[in-house]
């Protein structure tokens, strides 16, 4: 049985499994809400890991840590912290990647054919240091700085589109193993492509689709007053509301959307930057204290820079947001096979479980 969005997913937890269709982003969740009693494991759920604020303010190895300036070369941008007294100490530095996933410089060739091809792979990849100390994270960091965060995202975003070849720019945070992080110091990075992903065309289709069926932006109808569909809201501030997606991808999968409607993060304002900071600190501090420290990804779904043919009225039915996406449950063959994540708990559970401090939710 497939629900369809409109459907009620907390009501169908007597079917035993159902499965939810976002016809937003096309993302789609089989929930199995009756226990898998009995079902034998003989690999490890959990494993014991160090938690950030474990670790020492400073790791004499680690490039990004005081002491180690001089490995951190063409710093683009800066931002000073609240707390920062030395005239010389900036919170937050980006510099160039030095392992890019893109060249920086060179001759761009078109080497399509029908069926695939390559082009060269022009573009700018930056690191962006989010904090001066090794042992935090955005659950430990003052709200301001969190928000400086995201400013430094649109900021350089802002720089980076006049370049040449740049179609689309990607944010990005990976934190703890599991989330593809390679350093414990705290940063996040952005990176320029010279052509828009597939993935992000397909997400363009949809919200497009959706326009045109309904005449409205899909994400501002879901967070409208008229949609039928539950809103599993976890934190709501004046600018943004973050959910617990129906069609979560994986445990405490969270949705941040702007209330304004706007198809690009690049034209988020300040004091929307500085409501973001507060909402990501509550957020952030909500998945550290309940899943002690996860891996986790944070990514911006945005527009391209790059104008398309098919897309040129995007403004109107494009909505950009935030995804946090903790790396709890690993994808399986299922997921990797037809692109539908398994989940035992349902978006009302995993949204009850992150607003409730009563303890008995810990055995979730």
């Amino acid at each position: 049985m497939s629900l369809m969005e409109g459907g009620d997913a907390g009501s169908k937890l007597e079917l035993g499994s159902y499965v939810y269709t976002s016809l937003t982003t096309g993302e789609g969740t089989i929930f199995v809400t009756k226990p898998w009693t009995g079902k034998p494991r003989q690999i490890k759920k959990h494993e014991k890991v160090t938690q950030t604020h474990q670790l020492e303010d400073i790791d004499p190895l680690c490039p990004f840590c005081i002491g180690n300036e001089h490995r951190c070369k063409n710093i683009s941008y800066s931002l000073k912290s609240l707390t920062d007294s030395d005239e010389d100490t900036h919170r937050i530095r980006v510099l160039p990647n030095i392992f890019p996933v893109t060249q920086e410089s060179g001759i761009y060739q078109d080497h399509s054919t029908p069926i695939g091809g390559d082009v060269t792979a022009l573009g700018i990849h930056e690191i962006v240091i989010e904090d001066t100390l090794h042992n935090t994270t955005i659950a430990l960091q003052p709200v301001h700085d969190v928000a400086n965060i995201f400013r430094a995202w649109r900021d350089r975003g802002i720089a980076i589109q006049e370049f040449d070849h740049v179609s689309f720019i990607a944010y990005f945070k990976n934190h703890g193993h599991k989330g593809g992080g390679s350093l414990l110091h705290p940063h996040s990075q952005i990176v320029s492509l010279p052509l828009v992903p597939p993935a992000i065309l397909y997400r363009m289709n949809k919200a497009k689709k959706f326009y045109q069926k309904n005449h409205c932006c899909g994400v501002c109808h879901m967070i409208g007053p008229d949609c039928s569909d539950p809103l599993n809201i976890v934190y709501d501030s004046p600018s943004f509301v973050a959910v617990i997606p129906n069609a979560v991808i994986n445990f405490c999968h969270i949705h941040v959307y702007p209330k304004r409607h706007s198809a690009s993060f690049l034209n988020t304002t300040d004091e929307e930057i500085d409501d973001l900071g507060a909402c990501m600190k509550h957020l952030m501090n909500l998945l550290y204290e309940r899943l002690f420290d996860p891996s986790y990804n944070i990514i911006v779904r945005t527009i391209p820079i790059e104008t398309l043919n098919d897309h040129r009225d995007i403004d109107t039915y494009f909505h950009w947001y935030l995804e946090i996406i903790p790396k709890i449950v690993p994808d399986s063959g299922f997921t990797y096979s037809c692109g539908i994540q398994i989940m035992t708990k349902t978006p009302q559970q995993l949204c009850e479980f992150l607003r409730d401090d009563d303890e008995r939710l810990n055995k979730l």
